[in-house]
C-alpha cells in the first residue's frame, strides 16, 4: 500500500519537473492560493460552506473513476484496496477539511469527513450506451471534451445561481458566474497534436483568431443559462454582472493565448505567475494578453510551415 503512495508522490514530483517547476515551490504556491481563495469564499459569502462542501465531494468522486477502480483491483488484495480508496479519498479532502475546522464549521468538517470515506465504496462505471450531447459544433475539441467530463459542475453552477437569486445574495450569483468561466479555463489544459495545427493552412495569427472566437462563442452558450437567471434576480446589478463577465472573457482569453504561447509544454512556471499577477490585478490582463498572444505566434508559426 505504501509503495502506491509512493509512486503517486514521485509521479506528482515528475510532472512537475517535466514543466519546470520545483516541486517544494509548487507544494508551497499551490497550498497558498488553495488557502488564499477558500478564506476569500467564506469572507465573501454566507454559504461558502455548501459551496465549499459541494465542490470537495465532487473532487473526492473523480477518484472512485472505473479505470483507476480498476487498476488497483487488479493490483492488489481487496483488503487493501479498500484501504487505499479510504485513505486517498481523506488525504484528498483533508485540505477542505482543515478550512473547515478553521473556520469553526464542525457539523460540516464531519458531515464532509463521512461522506469522503463513504464515497470510497462508489464505483463510477463507464456508460457506453449514451453519448452526452453538446450545445457546441464539432470543431471545438475543448468544449466538446471538457463539457462531457464536468457537466455536473456546470449544473452545480446553475443551481448556485438559482439559490442566489432565491435567498437574494448577488454575490453568490456572481461567484456562479465566475465558476464556469475557470471551469471552461480548464478546458484548455489539454494540448492538441501538432498536426492538427500544421492542417489549419493559414497563419498563426488566423489560428489564434479562430481559437479566441470560439471560445468566447462557446463560453457564451454556457453562460447563457446562468446569466439569464442572474439577470432576472438581480436587474439593478447589471454593471457588476457586465464587469464580471468582460473580466472572464479577459481571463479566458489569456487562457488560451497562454496555452500556445507554451506549446508543445504545457503553461509553464512563468505564465502561471502572470495568471496569478493578473488575478490580484485584472486591468494587467490589458498588457498580459498581448504579450501572450505573440509569444504564442512565436511558437506556432514554425508548426504551420
Amino acid at each position: 500500500m505504501i509503495d502506491y503512495f509512493t509512486l503517486l508522490y514521485k509521479l506528482t514530483n515528475r510532472r512537475f519537473k517535466d514543466n519546470g517547476i520545483q516541486p517544494i515551490f509548487a507544494y508551497i504556491v499551490l497550498t497558498c492560493l488553495f488557502f488564499g481563495f477558500s478564506i476569500y469564499l467564506f469572507y465573501r459569502t454566507d454559504y461558502a460552506v455548501i459551496i465549499y462542501s459541494a465542490t470537495a465531494l465532487f473532487l473526492v468522486l473523480k477518484l472512485s473513476e472505473h479505470r483507476r477502480t480498476e487498476f488497483l483491483k487488479l493490483t492488489y488484495s481487496p483488503k487493501i484496496f479498500r484501504r487505499i480508496r479510504s485513505i486517498e479519498n481523506v488525504i484528498f479532502s483533508l485540505p477542505f477539511l482543515l478550512v473547515l475546522v478553521m473556520q469553526f464549521q464542525f457539523i460540516a468538517t464531519v458531515l464532509l469527513f463521512v461522506t469522503a470515506l463513504l464515497l470510497s465504496f462508489i464505483e463510477l462505471k463507464p456508460k457506453n450506451q449514451f453519448t452526452l450531447p453538446t450545445p457546441f459544433h464539432k470543431h471545438p475539441f475543448e468544449f466538446i471534451i471538457g463539457f462531457r467530463k464536468t457537466y455536473a459542475l456546470i449544473l452545480l453552477s446553475y443551481i448556485l445561481g438559482g439559490i442566489a437569486v432565491y435567498v437574494e445574495n448577488v454575490n453568490l450569483g456572481i461567484f456562479s458566474v465566475v465558476s464556469l468561466f475557470l471551469i471552461a479555463m480548464g478546458y484548455y489544459s489539454k494540448l492538441e497534436n501538432a498536426f492538427y495545427i500544421w492542417s489549419f493552412h493559414r497563419t498563426s495569427s488566423h489560428f489564434l483568431f479562430e481559437k479566441i472566437k470560439t471560445g468566447l462563442g462557446c463560453i457564451t452558450v454556457l453562460l447563457l443559462p446562468g446569466l439569464l437567471i442572474q439577470l432576472i434576480g438581480f436587474p439593478q446589478h447589471f454593471i457588476l454582472l457586465a464587469l464580471a463577465l468582460l473580466t472572464g472573457y479577459a481571463f479566458l482569453i489569456a487562457m488560451i493565448t497562454a496555452k500556445y504561447a507554451s506549446y508543445p509544454e504545457e503553461i509553464g512556471i512563468f505564465h502561471a505567475f502572470m495568471f496569478a499577477f493578473s488575478v490580484t490585478f485584472p486591468p494587467i490582463l490589458l498588457v498580459i494578453i498581448p504579450i501572450l498572444f505573440i509569444q504564442a505566434k512565436q511558437k506556432l508559426t514554425p508548426l504551420m510551415k
